[in-house]
């Protein structure tokens, strides 16, 4: 298993849109195959900071995800609404 863990940071005038965005990609990609968990969260601290966290059954999953339409389609779409880049981090499974 494969754990990705997504930080964005967003303006805080564009929370509203980056969270309608976000609804669309984790809608989209809770149907692919090989999504085992696809989640946004919030930091209870600073609404600006939104994280997904994502576990994929493998590489090539996660790999097909990146290349989808909706992923490259919405992903630019977030970039433009951030105030800095964001960090991801993946993971694999060891115990």
């Amino acid at each position: 298993m494969i754990t990705v863990i997504a930080k964005n940071y967003f303006r805080s005038d564009k929370i509203p849109e980056a969270l309608d965005i976000c609804a669309q990609l984790v809608s989209s990609t809770r149907e692919e195959s090989g999504c085992i968990q696809y989640d946004l969260f919030q930091d209870k601290d600073d609404s600006s900071i939104l994280t997904f966290i994502e576990i994929w059954d493998t590489s090539k999953s996660l790999e097909k995800h990146m290349e989808s339409e909706h992923f490259k389609k919405l992903v630019p779409l977030l970039n433009n609404l951030s105030k800095k880049e964001g960090e991801v981090n993946i993971y694999k499974k060891i115990i």
